[in-house]
């Protein structure tokens, strides 16, 4: 993605509205987007079945974003403009404007005290907790880690839709020095951060004991990638890495009802249900760690 899209989105959110820039930007780059996600995401061949299942979420997420004026309209993040621009979350675009995306761990956000209102988000991808958690009051300053260019241009391009440019800082891929760079830094109190951690399996490498230690005080949310090689292994290594500092609990993907949203009430079974998937390769896992 270049430079030329994100003055484009700058340029129309100036001179047009940003309703017009969303409905039709989106509908330029919903090929582009459609494709990314089905080579990038998914490197590996899928059958097609999971193909179709793929697209149409993508598909499903266009509908109801041009309805709801790219908006969420559901959850704690209400109120929150999504950018026609995805890296990541296209296929999750609807889960999103409904409020359903990892609903698990929005709940969990939601009891986390105010005096940490400092987020550390390592693998942003498109900035929905970094803009979200802003967006809702909750956190006053994002410091986003995405080792994407394309991510954190799109992570700037939602902040500008949202005018919550000034409260983010957008950085490269995150190693086990990311504490300690943040406080050198940028002087951010480690003790007082909500920090959430989704690294597509990198979370076994750079989370080290010293970096739990780092963080002592702050509340970690660490998505679990299952599907690694010895995962069972390298959790248990990260358990007995944490528990000095952390209470641990484990968060699993629950219930959906899909009876509270008009919106989409007369589409077909099919469609509502395949909303709720976040394409996930197997039951997702969370470590929801707090500070003892």
């Amino acid at each position: 993605m270049s430079d030329n899209i994100i003055q484009r989105i700058q340029r129309s959110v100036i001179n047009r509205g940003m309703v017009e820039t969303i409905s039709t930007v989106w509908t330029v780059l919903l090929n582009r987007i459609l494709h990314r996600e089905t080579t990038a995401k998914h490197q590996t061949s899928l059958p097609s079945e999971l193909n179709y299942l793929l697209e149409r979420r993508i598909k499903l997420g266009s509908q109801l974003n041009n309805m709801l004026g790219g908006v969420i309209k559901y959850g704690p993040f209400t109120g929150l403009r999504l950018s026609p621009l995805s890296y990541w979350g296209a296929s999750d675009r609807a889960s999103m404007l409904l409020g359903l995306y990892e609903r698990e761990i929005l709940d969990r956000l939601e009891r986390i005290p105010i005096t940490h209102d400092v987020l550390i988000d390592v693998g942003a991808a498109d900035g929905y907790y970094a803009l979200g958690l802003l967006a809702s009051g909750k956190t006053k300053h994002s410091y986003c880690f995405e080792a994407s260019e394309v991510g954190q241009q799109v992570i700037q391009a939602n902040a500008l839709l949202n005018g919550l440019s000034s409260a983010i800082t957008v950085l490269g891929i995150a190693d086990s020095n990311f504490p300690s760079l943040l406080a050198r830094v940028y002087s951010v109190d480690l003790a007082r951060c909500l920090v959430i951690v989704d690294v597509e399996g990198a979370e076994f490498e750079i989370l080290t004991r010293t970096v739990f230690q780092e963080l002592a005080g702050s509340f970690l949310v660490i998505e679990l990638h299952m599907w690694m090689q010895n995962a069972d292994e390298q959790v248990s290594r990260m358990l007995h890495n944490c528990l000095e500092w952390y209470e641990v609990e484990f968060l699993t993907t629950t219930a959906r009802d899909l009876s509270t949203f008009p919106e989409i009430s007369n589409w077909p079974d099919d469609d509502r249900w395949i909303l709720c998937s976040e394409g996930r390769r197997r039951q997702p896992k969370w470590l929801f760690l707090t500070p003892v």
